[in-house]
């Protein structure tokens, strides 16, 4: 508070021409949390609606948020919150680093997995992390198998903020979740 009393004391000291000192102390930036709306902040125009819209440079729509068992784009009434597209857009953000060094196009699996569609569709956990839009399944077809995709990230996952599934042989799962005591290379 007493920043922003020093900040307008200065600008008015310019307006009326007045001289006025006045010391603006820096510590660097302040340790607290984001607000929630920082924290979950859009870029603009993601038509989550139009499966060709870009999320980032290489990630569409239809990339991120297709139910492929029921032939759809996922909707609010799916889970598809605000929150959920934010960590769909940091996700896929951080999957273009990925892309970089595989020096290859990715092909999506799935990101966004409703919690219905684990249930009914997957027959698995309900709440896991592509309900929460915080994981990819992928695969880079001919370009690699899913053991040189593996060797080739692996070393960079602390680098990008990622935990790896072992164990997967068709598809390699990467996801945005806190790390836990299996490390960044987990067992599921």
């Amino acid at each position: 508070m007493e920043l922003l009393k020093n900040i307008a004391e200065m600008i008015l000291s310019l307006i009326i021409k007045k001289e006025v000192s006045v010391e603006i102390p820096f510590d660097g930036p302040p340790q607290t949390e984001p607000i929630e709306s920082e924290k979950i902040a859009q870029p603009a125009g993601i038509d989550w609606t139009n499966p060709k819209d870009k999320v980032t440079e290489h990630f569409t729509v239809a990339d991120c948020i297709t139910l492929h068992a029921w032939a759809r784009l996922a909707t609010v009434e799916d889970g598809l919150t605000d929150e959920v597209k934010a960590n769909i857009i940091q996700l896929c953000q951080k999957i273009e680093q990925v892309r970089v060094a595989l020096n290859c196009p990715i092909i999506v699996h799935c990101i966004f997995r409703s919690v219905q569609y684990n249930e009914q569709v997957l027959k698995s956990l309900p709440n896991d992390v592509h309900s929460m839009g915080m994981a990819i399944d992928f695969d880079c077809n001919e370009n690699f198998t899913i053991q040189q995709i593996k060797d080739i990230v692996e070393p960079r996952l602390e680098e990008w903020g990622l935990r790896m599934e072992k164990g997967t042989t068709t598809w390699i799962h990467l996801d945005t979740h806190s790390v836990g005591p299996s490390g960044r290379y987990f067992t599921a």
